[in-house]
C-alpha cells in the first residue's frame, strides 16, 4: 500500500523518507515487507506525508495493534498505592489457597472483608461497608442494607470473637455460616443444617433441625467477587484520571495519615518512652 501510494504521487523512496522524517532504508523495508509492526509515530508521519488517513496504510491486524498501543499510551497509570495493596492482598490469599488442608475460612473471610474496607477508604466512600454492600447488590442482587448489616456482622464478629455475629430480624436470630465451597446456588441463601458424621450438612430450610435458618456464606464466592472487582477497578482507574488521582490522595490518609497512627497519651506515653529507650538491640 505504501509503495502504490508513493508511486501514484510520483515520489521516490528518498523523497518520501524526507517528507515523513524517516530513512530511505526504513521506507524500503516497509514496502518490501522486511520490516513489520511499524511504530505509531512512523505510521502517523507516513500518513501525513502521503496525505491519507492512518487506517489506509494498515491491515486489519495492524489497525488493532496500533489501536491497542494508542490506548495503552493514553491510559492513566494505576495509582501505586492501589497496585501495592491489590498485589499484596492477592499474594496472601493465593498463599492461603495453596495450603494442603482445608483453607482457614474465618481468616480468609476476614482478609476479604478488610480488603473491601480498604477499597471503601481508597475510593472515598462514606463508610467502610459501602464497596462490599454495593458489590453484593450489583453482582448478587442482595439489597444494599442487607449487605451493610452483613458486612459488620462478619467483620466485627471475626475481629472480636473470631466468629460471625448473629443478625436479629424481629424475633428471629440468623447465624451467618461460613462454608468453603457450595456454589452460587447456596451462597447468601437461607439454609438448614443437619448433623452428619460429626459435621453439619447443608440442607434445604424445611429439612433443617435447628429452630432458625442460617445464612450461608460461600467463602470461595466472596473471593471470586472481590477478584473480579479488582480487575474492573483497574480498568476504571486507567480510564479515569480524576478517580486515579483521588485514590492516590486518599491512600495518603489511609496509609500514612493520622488514621494510620496511634499516639499514646499520659501514662501510656511515659511507658512507651521508657520502652523505646530500654528495649534496644545493638549489634556488637
Amino acid at each position: 500500500m505504501i509503495k502504490a501510494l508513493r508511486e501514484q504521487q510520483g515520489l521516490t523512496q528518498e523523497e518520501l523518507a524526507k517528507k515523513a522524517k524517516l530513512t530511505k532504508p526504513y521506507i524500503s523495508q516497509l514496502e518490501s515487507g522486511a520490516r513489520g509492526n511499524p511504530s505509531v509515530s512512523a505510521v502517523k508521519n507516513l500518513a501525513k506525508a502521503l496525505g491519507v488517513q492512518m487506517q489506509t496504510l494498515l491491515s486489519d491486524g495492524e489497525r488493532r495493534r496500533i489501536l491497542k498501543l494508542e490506548r495503552e499510551a493514553t491510559a492513566t497509570a494505576l495509582p501505586p498505592a492501589y497496585v501495592h495493596f491489590k498485589d499484596l492482598f492477592r499474594i496472601h490469599v493465593k498463599q492461603i489457597l495453596k495450603l494442603d488442608r482445608k483453607p482457614p475460612m474465618h481468616a480468609t473471610t476476614l482478609l476479604i472483608l478488610v480488603a473491601y474496607e480498604v477499597l471503601s477508604k481508597l475510593l472515598g466512600k462514606a463508610d467502610t461497608h459501602v464497596v462490599f454492600a454495593e458489590d453484593l447488590l450489583r453482582r448478587r442482587q442482595v439489597p444494599y442494607h442487607v449487605g451493610e448489616v452483613l458486612f459488620h456482622a462478619l467483620r466485627n464478629g471475626l475481629v472480636h470473637d473470631y466468629r460471625p455475629h448473629r443478625i436479629v430480624v424481629d424475633q428471629q436470630e440468623l447465624l451467618p455460616s461460613l462454608v468453603w465451597k457450595g456454589g452460587p446456588e447456596v451462597h447468601l441463601k437461607m439454609i438448614g443444617v443437619r448433623p452428619q458424621q460429626g459435621h453439619l450438612r447443608i440442607v434445604p430450610v424445611h429439612e433443617g433441625e435447628e429452630g432458625s435458618p442460617r445464612l450461608c456464606i460461600v467463602v470461595e464466592e466472596l473471593w471470586r467477587d472481590l477478584d473480579a472487582l479488582f480487575g474492573e477497578l483497574g480498568t476504571e482507574l486507567q480510564a479515569n484520571a480524576a478517580l486515579a488521582s483521588a485514590v492516590e490522595t486518599n491512600a495518603q490518609t489511609v496509609l500514612v495519615g493520622d488514621e494510620a497512627r496511634r499516639r499514646p497519651q499520659g501514662p501510656a506515653l511515659d511507658a512507651w518512652r521508657e520502652y523505646v529507650r530500654s528495649a534496644r538491640w545493638d549489634s556488637r
